[in-house]
Order: C-alpha cells, then sequence, then structure tokens
C-alpha cells in the first residue's frame, strides 16, 4: 500500500515506488496524480533516466515540476553526484523546496527558479492552469493577458466559476483553462553550469523550449562528449515557424556528433525489461514526422546496458 503522510493545506508527502519521497498537492491532476496514486510517473521515462545514469555523474533536469525526476536522478547518482534542477513556475517552488528535504538529498540536489534558453534575463510571463500545471510553456514568449490574476486560488476548480468548463451541450470540458500568470527568468545553461566540467545526462521536459535549451548549452554539451538526452518532443512547438530554426540546429548538432534518436514506446514498455523499448528514428525527416514523445539521444546504447539494442524496433 502506497505510503502518504498528510501535511495539511492540501498538501502531501508521497513515498515513490522507487523509494524516494516528494510533497505534493493534492490539487494538481497531472503529475502529482500519478506520484500519489502509482508512485510513479513516465515509467518508460524513468526507466530510461535509471538506465543512463551511474553513481557520481552529473543529472540536469530541466523542467523538475513537483521534483520526481529530481528524486530520482538524486537516488541514481548518490551523494557522490550531482543533481541541477530547474524550474521555470514559481508556483511549483514551495513543493520543490519541501521535496528537496523529504529526498534526503539536499547536499546533492541544486535547485533554480529559471527558464532555461538561449538568452539570459529575459523576463517572460508564465501561463499555468494548476490543475494541469505540466503543460505551461514559455517556448512561444508570449505575454500574459492583463486580466488574468497571479493568485493561485484563482485557478482551483474549486474556487472559481467552475461552470466555463461546461460546454453549450451540458458536457463538462475538464481541459478548459483557469489561467494564471506569473514571471519568470531565462537563463542559458552555460552560464548555470559555467564552474561544471562535463554533464552525464541532460534531460528536459519544457513544452517545447527544448531546442532553445541546448542552443544555450552549446558550451558545456562541448565538455561533455559522451552525455546522453531526454527530452521531450512536442512537434507542435518544435516545427512552428518561430521555433524551427533552434530545431534545425539542434538536429545538426547531435548530426554533428554522431548521436543517434530513439522514441520511447510507452505501449511496448514491459516492466521486467532491463530498459525500456525504443523505435530508432532513422533521420530528420522521420523525426519531424513523430507525434508528441519522449525521445532518448545517444552515441551507443550498448554503453548503458548489453542488452538495451535488441530492445529497438527500426521501422
Amino acid at each position: 500500500m502506497r505510503e502518504i503522510i498528510p501535511l495539511g493545506n492540501d498538501t502531501l508527502a508521497v513515498k515513490l515506488a522507487f523509494g524516494g519521497w516528494a510533497v505534493v498537492p493534492t490539487w494538481n491532476v497531472d503529475v502529482a496524480l500519478g506520484m500519489i496514486r502509482d508512485g510513479v510517473i513516465e515509467p518508460w521515462t524513468s526507466r530510461a533516466v535509471e538506465v543512463l545514469l551511474r553513481p557520481g555523474q552529473t543529472y540536469v533536469n530541466v523542467g523538475a515540476n513537483f521534483g520526481y525526476y529530481m528524486v530520482l536522478g538524486a537516488q541514481c547518482v548518490g551523494r557522490s553526484g550531482k543533481v541541477f534542477a530547474i524550474e521555470a513556475n514559481p508556483l511549483l517552488l514551495p513543493y520543490l523546496l519541501r521535496t528537496l528535504f523529504w529526498s534526503g538529498y539536499p547536499d546533492v540536489i541544486r535547485l533554480y527558479n529559471r527558464a532555461a534558453s538561449d538568452q539570459d534575463g529575459l523576463q517572460l510571463d508564465i501561463m499555468s492552469d494548476a490543475q494541469f500545471i505540466g503543460g505551461a510553456s514559455v517556448a512561444m514568449r508570449m505575454a500574459a493577458p492583463d486580466f488574468l490574476s497571479s493568485r493561485l486560488e484563482d485557478s482551483l476548480w474549486e474556487r472559481v466559476d467552475i461552470t466555463r468548463a461546461v460546454q453549450p451541450d451540458g458536457r463538462v470540458v475538464p481541459a478548459t483553462g483557469f489561467m494564471v500568470r506569473h514571471k519568470c527568468q531565462t537563463v542559458r545553461l552555460d552560464t548555470l553550469l559555467a564552474a561544471e566540467p562535463r554533464l552525464d545526462l541532460l534531460h528536459m521536459d519544457i513544452e517545447g523550449s527544448e531546442p532553445a535549451a541546448i542552443a544555450g548549452a552549446l558550451d558545456i554539451i562541448g565538455r561533455s562528449p559522451d552525455m546522453a538526452l531526454v527530452m521531450e518532443w512536442s512537434p507542435s512547438y518544435c516545427l512552428s515557424a518561430p521555433l524551427i530554426g533552434h530545431t534545425r540546429a539542434m538536429c545538426d548538432l547531435f548530426d554533428g556528433r554522431k548521436y543517434s534518436w530513439y522514441r520511447i514506446d510507452p505501449q511496448a514498455f514491459n516492466p521486467a525489461a532491463p530498459a525500456p523499448a525504443l523505435v530508432r528514428i532513422r533521420d530528420r525527416e522521420q523525426l519531424f514526422a513523430t507525434p508528441h514523445s519522449d525521445v532518448v539521444v545517444v552515441k551507443d546504447l550498448e554503453t548503458y546496458h548489453p542488452q538495451w539494442p535488441k530492445l529497438v524496433v527500426t521501422p
């Protein structure tokens, strides 16, 4: 039975399936829901992170959300490793700070409230619906409407006019946004990681801002010849007119470094397998035709687990 400790104020401490602890709110129904109910989110991507990391390594988790992956990464790299957890949305900071200490790794994890990008110091609006807070994005750098509140309470279903989610035929559509706005500041990963000799795994889930973050990380990537990358591939963002240049540059970078691209296949995930099932992405054309997915970008899968190449399908 899942171990959960109520902390008051709609807040829970949750023991995760891999043994670590995190602190989450009860009002969130995307990431926190999985942590509370199942103790795991994205088990296929979680397995990839576990396979790609070793004790003593450096893990950079961009888009830390409620801290699930920062705790998992800290357990993987151990006391001799480093975890950099980066989250743009200030609404998540109270939970991340508590998770930092409940995880037992405050000496390993370094937490930053920044939006990873290709420029330092930009002040951007970030808009989020508390129930689906994992979908907040600054990829398009859109200004929030002036009428949006900055109070969390003005986004919660229990405290707003929920009839706004009722369609003309009476159907209730829970994805209807009850948005609030906050400010966030951008940073290049090269600036944030300037003192680091290398990184071993760069993991990004930042709703379309991944190519821009790569553009701001060319120095640290250059110092990390064997770095692995796990990222969310969001074609609706990455292939849009304002962002396609960064996406092409990202592909050029990893193609030039002789990296291979793979889509993680959730449908083929086997919890008993040593690594997640992957689908090989042959070229850029196939990448651009790939639907919303998590992808793994590495030089050689076999160096991480000798059985992993056998779990790859080439369409």
